[in-house]
C-alpha cells in the first residue's frame, strides 16, 4: 500500500517532535541537577590594572555593579573618557571570572567587553567588539588576546 507524500512527512515530523521533545526534557533534567551560576556583580570592590600583548593597557574598576575602564595606554590615555556601565559577571572557579558590558557613549559607538579574568594565574583574555553601530565612521575592531594582570587592589 502507498501512502501519499503528506503522510511521510507527517509522519517524519511526528517523530522528530517526539525524539527530540525526548532530548529536550532529559537535557533540562540534567540542568536542573547541575549547579550552574548566574550573573552578578561579583567583582564589585575590585581593580584591575592589565595590559594586552599588544601593548594597550587598562584599569578597570568594579563597584555597584558597574565596570568603569580607563585606558593607560594609547592616544585616550588620561583623556577621562572611561564610562561607567553595567556589568555582568559569572564565577567560574576559584579565582577566575567571565565578565562583560556593554560601553556606550553618546558621541560614539558601542564597545562590547568581554573578559575572562584569571586572578590566581595574573592573566586575562579579551574577546571584544569595538565601535559597532551607526554613529561614528570608526571602523568595527574585534579585540581576541591575551593579556597580563599586574595588579588587583
Amino acid at each position: 500500500m502507498r501512502y501519499p507524500k503528506f503522510f511521510y512527512a507527517i509522519t517524519t515530523a511526528i517523530l522528530m517532535t517526539v525524539t527530540f521533545g525526548t532530548q529536550a526534557k532529559e537535557i533540562a533534567s540534567s540542568l536542573d541537577k547541575m549547579e550552574l551560576p548566574f550573573p552578578n556583580a561579583s567583582l564589585d570592590g575590585k581593580t584591575i590594572t592589565y595590559a594586552y600583548v599588544d601593548g594597550s593597557a587598562y584599569q578597570v574598576t568594579f563597584r555597584s555593579g558597574m565596570a568603569q575602564r580607563e585606558p593607560l595606554t594609547g592616544e585616550n590615555k588620561g583623556k577621562g573618557n572611561s564610562v561607567k556601565s553595567t556589568y555582568h559577571s559569572y564565577k567560574l572557579a576559584n579565582g577566575m571570572y567571565r565578565v562583560r558590558w556593554t560601553e556606550e557613549k553618546a558621541e560614539d559607538d558601542l564597545d562590547f567587553i568581554t573578559l575572562l579574568i584569571d586572578l590566581k594565574g595574573m592573566r586575562i583574555y579579551s574577546a571584544s567588539l569595538a565601535n559597532f553601530g551607526d554613529k561614528s565612521s570608526g571602523e568595527e575592531t574585534v579585540h581576541f588576546q591575551p593579556g597580563v594582570i599586574y595588579s588587583v587592589k
